[in-house]
């Protein structure tokens, strides 16, 4: 006796079947799986409507001879899990970290999934972006996947730490600036440029400077 099958295609269906198929031994034939009651069979024979699990399916010959044989019948999952919530794209202010949200997936027929992720970091004109992706996996090596992309961005200007106020020389000393002081929590080297306007007086003339300091962003502050 030979014994063939098909497994379950889901876990808890009953779409599993056993064909048994004989032609030793003097007919007529009867058959019967574990310990059901014995059943008049032709060979080939079919049981349907298994579920997964083990089986033994015994065939009695007419001289009451018998020969006995176990199979077992699998759950097929051939289906990925599905992604309950996946986090939206957001953007957080400089300089704030990227944290990201927690995405939700489910499976029928597995109930604890091995989740993963991988973040990549795109370099942008302004700062940059993260992009993390998850995989969900199953036993049966089934996957889905879901991505969040935070930007964080700078659209906060540098700060004046200290500008050097007005003050008055007498001739025929020339104007020496003093050097005021910016920050900026996203950029440690700020672009700092100046210019100078000078304005004819009654007597002499005054000289104003104009300190810009700028970040990468295009954010700027003056002095």
């Amino acid at each position: 006796m030979t014994l063939a099958h098909t497994d379950v295609s889901c876990k808890g269906e009953n779409d599993g079947t056993i064909t048994a198929t004989f032609n030793a031994g003097t007919s007529p034939y009867q058959i019967k799986l574990n310990a059901s009651a014995y059943v008049a069979a032709t060979s080939p024979h079919t049981f349907v409507g298994l579920t997964a699990g083990t089986y033994t399916v015994t065939v009695k010959d007419g001289k009451d001879c018998e020969i006995t044989k176990t199979i077992e019948i699998l759950t097929i999952d051939d289906s990925p899990p599905v992604v309950v919530y996946c986090p939206p794209a957001k953007t957080v202010e400089c300089p704030a970290s990227p944290v990201f949200d927690t995405p939700k997936f489910s499976d029928e027929d597995d109930d604890q999934l091995t989740i993963t992720y991988d973040d990549d970091t795109l370099k942008l004109a302004c700062l940059y972006s993260v992009t993390r992706t998850w995989i969900a996996k199953d036993d049966c090596g089934n996957y889905a996947t879901c991505k969040q992309t935070i930007t964080v961005v700078d659209t906060e200007a540098p700060k004046v730490v200290y500008c050097p106020p007005a003050k008055t020389v007498e001739c025929p000393y020339k104007p020496v600036f003093d050097t005021p002081k910016f920050a900026d929590d996203c950029d440690a080297y700020l672009d700092i440029k100046y210019d100078d306007d000078t304005l004819k007086l009654a007597c002499l003339y005054s000289v104003t400077r104009t300190w810009i300091a700028k970040d990468d962003c295009g954010n700027y502050a003056t002095c």
